[in-house]
């Protein structure tokens, strides 16, 4: 039953993928038809990593634009985003410290305590100090570059699939639009110093953007003109992110920043968004136990625990297992031992650690009542956690979440974390 669940799962999620394609063909030729954002633009295209394109803009208004598209759908790519403890950090030492080859500043801040304006999330972590309001949008990311950007007009938090958040203000496209800021007041109108990031209708292309402004041969663009570039890559939503003096893009391969940061040096901000490059597997670790993987009593050593890939491991005297280099993607987790049998399918995600732990029943099958887990769902059930602060070498940290999380059903699960 479940597979059939999984794999009508999987046919729903390629229709609305195809209908999602669709539309952003058709939004691809309404954006060639239009009129150009500044005239005599010369780009110049560079691919400096597998799914990402560098442009390199400049325009006779006269300005420099500095533009980091990204293809979503590279296994290889993971977008991130500050903890609270890394706040206050320039660019390039955060890009550092996470181990992303990209990086641009994030929200507009306080400069008091280095609290974001809006609501932040880092590594599944909400800021303590921050919160949404009906002002403010924020751009969230989820399992396999997930990505959303609610309309800022409800105070409420972010969705619980988004595991990375970072917050700006104003929305400078909506729904395929430009916004219009009319009667339009500094700073809106002024030219300045940008930052945006947006995505397309389909979620499969995410732009990051810094404009130079106050800066020899580069005046900066206002909120409407920021709104027109984003729209004309792309964009169905888009999000204005702090600027100014703040405003910064760093790629690893160019040799670190890109931009002209107006104040002649880079700034220290309050958080931060990434792009890491990383190896297309991820960790399993679980326990074995029987009847229940909530009793920290009942776990079974010795059990050779065997994964649909091939891949084995035998759990030691707490009933722990723990397989590395597992591809990302559906993994079926299977166990036998003393007449008992149980069987688990997750998915396991991109340079992090997932959580499989299964139950020994005499009736083989899914733990739980057949419903699959989400990733990370009984993470350090009856044990330790690996140690979130593991950071550097791929943008690797050890992934977590809250013990006893309920278990959703794989259909729900796998159209959220490709929404």
């Amino acid at each position: 039953m479940v597979r059939r669940v999984q794999a009508a799962a999987r046919n729903m999620i390629r229709l609305t993928n195809s209908a999602r394609l669709r539309g952003a063909i058709a939004l691809a030729a309404a954006a060639v038809c239009t009129r150009p954002v500044a005239s005599r633009a010369e780009d110049k295209v560079t691919t400096p990593y597998a799914g990402i394109r560098r442009i390199e803009r400049t325009t006779a208004t006269p300005n420099r634009i500095h533009i980091i598209e990204v293809d979503l759908t590279e296994p290889q790519i993971r977008l991130r985003a500050t903890r609270s403890q890394h706040r206050k950090r320039t660019v390039s030492s955060f890009a550092q410290l996470y181990g992303c080859q990209i990086a641009t500043n994030g929200d507009l801040f306080s400069y008091t305590d280095y609290h974001t304006s809006g609501v932040a999330v880092g590594h599944g972590e909400k800021w303590a100090d921050t919160s949404d309001s009906s002002s403010h949008g924020y751009i969230g990311f989820g399992v396999d570059n997930a990505v959303g950007m609610p309309l800022p007009s409800t105070v409420k938090g972010p969705e619980d699939w988004m595991v990375d958040v970072v917050g700006g203000r104003p929305m400078i496209v909506k729904d395929g639009a430009a916004v219009t800021f009319s009667p339009c007041t500094d700073p809106f109108c002024a030219r300045n110093p940008r930052t945006a990031v947006g995505f397309n209708e389909a979620h499969s292309k995410m732009w990051l953007v810094v404009v130079d402004g106050r800066v020899s041969g580069s005046v900066g663009m206002s909120l409407n003109e920021l709104g027109q570039l984003m729209k004309g890559l792309g964009s169905y939503r888009a999000l204005n992110l702090d600027g100014g003096g703040s405003s910064a893009m760093y790629v690893k391969s160019a040799g670190g920043i890109v931009s002209t940061p107006s104040d002649g040096f880079q700034r220290e901000v309050a958080n931060h968004l990434g792009i890491c490059i990383v190896p297309a597997f991820g960790t399993l670790k679980g326990y074995i136990r029987r009847g229940s993987i909530e009793d920290e009593t009942a776990g079974m050593a010795g059990v050779t625990v065997t994964l649909s890939t091939g891949q084995t491991a035998v759990t030691d005297g707490d009933g722990l297992y723990r397989i590395e280099e597992v591809p990302r993607g559906d993994v079926t987790i299977g166990a036998a031992d003393e007449g008992l049998a149980g069987q688990r399918d997750v998915y396991v995600t991109a340079d992090d650690l997932t959580w499989g732990s299964v139950a020994m029943t005499e009736d083989a099958g899914d733990d739980d009542d057949g419903d699959p887990a989400t990733p990370g769902s009984d993470a350090g059930i009856g044990g330790e956690e690996d140690s979130p602060d593991t950071l550097g070498g791929g943008c690797s940290a050890g992934g977590t979440a809250p013990a006893g999380a309920i278990l959703l059903v794989l259909a729900a699960f796998a159209i959220r974390r490709r929404r």
